[in-house]
């Protein structure tokens, strides 16, 4: 009868794979073979092509040779696999040395957007460790190609037909973000080390105790079959298969570098459910803001409370001038934030509006028309993130809409010259 069992567990994680099934699929990817075949001019076969979302984790960049390059990765892809929120994701996990060697003219970051370039996936994790005097520090950062943001991570705003019928856009979050900067004591490295080499004992039954029944080879894929408790049981087609712990044995000093991976399976369920993230205390101020454009944008996908749109703009107003560059050539956060508020007031106001005409009238909305003083002052106040952020393509799409419509033809003009000088690799990096 057990055979029987592992050999139905085995023919259902086949069958997560098919083109019109769920999956939750996972493989370890070799570094140095696919960087060979991309310099050879040979791009590597696109893995999990029918999942849902595909992820990739790279190893981190070690320049100090502490051991945890592969640790940090594969403690993030079990994450994401086992704790996955949605029901089709594959995770590939880039082990090998990616920091690079001296004389070497490819750096870490040229390795890792030469290989997410290949693969093309719904987003990226990586990072660096380094030593700083008694204390190690941990960066992670997500990649969110623009194929993910647009229109994963978007929200649009008709307006009604007398106001122009235009529509209002918002993108959240910028194309790379820091998720955690965490320390970590010294002597600390070795209990990561030990619990991400522990992730691929598959053992015989979920308990701690149990025998461990073979490990996960390289190179092969692997699914998650059953959940039982906080364990997972993962199969090898063709192979064993066996129990892990969906924490993975990080526990103590390591237990907070698993919020990263679980920010981004919070993610992916905002992107297939709208459902806005709820970040842990560890996680970077990029993470905390993209909650709140997120929540902003759960506000205006839906017909809300009366007060959420206030709500909305209450907690999008800190980070409205908290912007900063997150690169020379890059967007700014506060520009997205000072946008979603915009576009909080305007649909609070359209919503009042609308309540107030008769109901069943399918064609009142079109017919609303908003104070042009209430509109000048919005616009006028997102237009100050234009001073640090003249980048923001959605902001100055939409102050220019606005203008237009309020007759401001000289502002309107001002933006949309900004926005044809708004270059692509600004917008996304893959």
């Amino acid at each position: 009868m057990t055979r029987l069992r592992r050999l139905v567990a085995l023919v259902l994680a086949l069958a997560l794979l098919g083109p019109c099934a769920p999956a939750l699929a996972g493989i370890e990817v070799d570094v140095a073979r696919d960087l060979k075949l991309l310099d050879e001019g040979v791009t590597p076969p696109k893995r999990f092509g029918s999942v849902a979302f595909r992820l990739a984790v790279f190893s981190y960049e070690d320049p100090d040779r502490l051991g945890l390059g592969d640790a940090l990765a594969a403690l993030a892809s079990h994450e994401l696999l086992a704790g996955a929120r949605v029901s089709s994701i594959g995770v590939l996990r880039y082990s090998g040395r990616l920091t690079p060697e001296p004389g070497e003219a490819q750096g870490y970051f040229d390795k890792v957007e030469r290989l997410a370039r290949a693969q093309e996936p719904t987003a990226a994790l990586w990072g660096m460790t380094r030593r700083d005097g008694d204390a190690v520090v941990v960066e992670t950062f997500l990649q969110l190609p623009a194929s993910t943001r647009v229109p994963g991570l978007q929200a649009r705003l008709r307006l009604p037909a007398a106001m122009g019928d235009g529509e209002l856009r918002a993108t959240a979050g910028s194309d790379r973000l820091l998720l955690q900067r965490l320390r970590l004591p010294t002597d600390a490295v070795q209990a990561v080390a030990d619990a991400a080499r522990r992730l691929g004992e598959l053992r015989e039954q979920p308990r701690t105790e149990a025998p461990v029944r073979a490990r996960l080879p390289l190179g092969t894929v692997f699914y998650v079959v059953e959940r039982r408790g906080g364990w997972v049981r993962m199969a090898v087609a063709g192979g064993a298969s066996g129990w892990v712990p969906i924490s993975g044995h990080c526990s103590g000093a390591c237990a907070p570098l698993l919020d990263p991976a679980r920010f981004v399976s919070q993610l992916l369920a905002f992107v297939h459910k709208r459902e806005p993230p709820d970040p842990a205390a560890s996680l970077a101020a990029d993470a905390r803001q993209l909650r709140d454009e997120l929540f902003a944008m759960s506000v205006l996908d839906r017909a809300p409370p009366r007060f959420a749109h206030e709500e909305a703009i209450a907690v999008l107003s800190p980070w409205q001038t908290a912007g900063r560059p997150l690169a020379a050539d890059g967007p700014t956060l506060g520009a997205t934030a000072a946008n979603l508020r915009l576009m909080a007031r305007l649909a609070g106001e359209l919503r009042r509006a609308r309540a107030a005409l008769p109901a069943g009238d399918r064609s009142a909305y079109d017919r609303i028309v908003l104070a042009p003083g209430l509109v000048r002052d919005a616009a006028y106040e997102a237009a100050e993130a234009t001073r640090v952020d003249p980048r923001n393509a959605d902001l100055l799409h939409n102050l220019a809409l606005l203008y237009r419509w309020l007759g401001d033809a000289e502002r309107a003009a001002l933006a949309e010259r900004l926005l044809g000088q708004v270059p692509a690799t600004s917008r996304s990096r893959w």
